[in-house]
């Protein structure tokens, strides 16, 4: 680029007047259009910077004129104030302010960084929130050791029950708490190394002593015969085996959630150590989670988890969460199987109504409602979450009722979840003028507390093998039980969303 010098012969400027604007706190604002030849040292360019709800006036450090353009040196107000050149062309015009204490740049104004100022305080919240898990944890124990010391020196059912219900307050308390540490570990954006496994530590403690404390239990209320005292023993004991699967369940979702981190070799070696994983076969099939490398991490279908040696460039062609097909060659290093894929078969599609519902952190619940051959309505429930591992699946069948509130008839079905939670599934009707169609809402219920389920979605649609099909027993049912012709080509109006609306029981 030919550059020519021009601050020595300033050009003369332009009799173009100065302008003036009084603000919404009464300031007032001088400036002018100039062309962008006549910027001289010492100007204050007007500039809108990113992020930043004002324009900035910022100082000129350099003018030189050249065959392309005018550049134009200035401090750079997005990044550290370090000079940047930017060329403008001949017939450009700017904004140069006379007042330029008036529009200095201010990080309160600035949109990106007041969200890195909130980022941060939201990180500082959730490591608040993970060292209040760990206390909580530590005091549940304290709780739990000595309501079990109490319980198992008992002689009556009187003796019994309140270290019973000790015992099994303290398990709940442990539940919420390794819940809420969950939380906050999946949720940083700092996580370090150690601390992630000194979580998973007090995890995996947390599952062995629920475990141990179990099995004490379960002595216990063998060596007895008074019914009382093996009712409360026993209601003891559930709670403890629900707060070791909400322990394991836990791990498992921070276990997965950090393997593709810049902490993922050190999550791979611990959840090697605790044997999360299951030996390799010759080949494997599954979905990819991580790459780890040098090892690929699987899901496979039956739930389990497998870490392979792969060479880099076989792994980097590997989309993460896509389903892979791979084998071991004669040194144990697996590349992809094209020969499995192909022996691929399509799964059998079966007519079903289906629905499903993102909820606000990603997870995917889903309901494929049918008819069966003795006509029992029922449904296969799924919930999904890719990035946590998540995968259940559920069986239901559903019971007709009327709502106590409006009166209409709508269907409910249950189901327990892994962690405890019973899960409930209702199908009920919607209209919007002429309109009609059908839709789920999920809830669940822990102890006596129930959650309505929060998303986008659910409506129940015809899939391709009962479009197919066309009128059978399951659009038959709803068509009899709800009023709702399914396969009517009148379809939910985009709007009305069932996100909105509450379970009724």
């Amino acid at each position: 680029m030919d550059m020519e010098q021009s601050t020595l012969t300033r050009p003369a400027q332009t009799g173009t007047p100065w302008r003036s604007k009084v603000d919404a706190h009464g300031q007032t604002h001088i400036y002018k259009k100039i062309a962008v030849g006549e910027l001289q040292v010492g100007d204050h360019l007007l500039e809108h910077v990113v992020g930043h709800r004002r324009q900035v006036a910022t100082p000129i450090l350099g003018v030189e004129h050249t065959t392309d353009g005018v550049i134009v040196t200035i401090p750079d107000r997005s990044g550290e104030n370090v000079p940047v050149r930017e060329l403008y062309g001949h017939e450009d015009h700017v904004f140069i302010s006379k007042t330029p204490h008036l529009e200095q740049y201010n990080t309160h104004e600035d949109i990106f960084a007041q969200l890195d100022k909130r980022s941060e305080d939201m990180e500082y919240q959730r490591q608040k929130r993970l060292e209040a898990a760990e206390k909580g944890i530590e005091v549940s124990w304290i709780q739990i050791d000595a309501a079990m010391k109490e319980l198992l020196l008992s002689e009556n059912a009187d003796q019994v029950e309140p270290h019973a219900q000790a015992v099994k307050a303290g398990a709940v308390d442990l539940s919420n708490c390794i819940i809420i540490g969950s939380d906050a570990v999946a949720e940083s954006i700092k996580m370090d190394e150690a601390r992630f496994l000194r979580w998973n530590r007090q995890l995996t403690d947390s599952v062995n002593r629920t475990r141990t404390h179990s099995a004490w239990l379960e002595d216990f209320g063998e060596k007895i015969a008074d019914v009382a005292m093996q009712r409360a023993t026993a209601y003891a004991q559930g709670a403890l085996d629900t707060a070791s699967k909400v322990a394991i369940e836990q791990r498992r979702r921070t276990f997965v959630m950090f393997l593709d981190s810049p902490i993922g070799d050190a999550v791979l070696e611990d959840a090697r150590k605790i044997g999360v994983f299951d030996a390799p076969q010759p080949e494997e099939k599954g979905v990819l989670l991580a790459k780890v490398p040098p090892e690929a991490v699987l899901a496979r279908e039956d739930g389990t988890m497998v870490a392979v040696p792969m060479a880099p460039d076989a792994m980097k062609a590997l989309k993460i969460h896509a389903e892979v097909h791979l084998k071991a060659d004669e040194i144990g290093v697996y590349q992809r199987s094209q020969a499995m894929e192909k022996d691929i078969k399509p799964k059998q599609q079966y007519p079903r109504l289906d629905g499903h519902l993102k909820e606000p952190d990603g997870t995917w619940r889903s309901v494929g409602f049918y008819v069966d051959k003795d006509n029992q309505p029922r449904a296969v429930v799924a919930i999904e979450n890719k990035d946590t591992g998540l995968l259940e699946k559920h069986s239901m069948t559903f019971k007709e009722k009327v709502s106590e509130q409006t009166q209409k008839p709508f269907l409910v079905g249950s189901a327990e979840r892994e962690n405890g939670n019973k899960l409930f599934v209702t199908i009920h009707r919607a209209e919007k003028g002429p309109d009609q169609w059908v839709y789920a809402n999920f809830a669940e219920k822990t102890g006596q507390d129930w959650q309505q389920i929060k998303g986008r979605g659910g409506t129940l649609k015809p899939n391709k093998a009962l479009q197919d099909r066309g009128d059978d027993r399951t659009t038959n049912f709803i068509k009899d039980k709800l009023g709702v012709d399914v396969m009517a080509k009148t379809q939910e109006p985009s709007k009305a969303r069932s996100a909105g609306k509450e379970l009724t029981l």
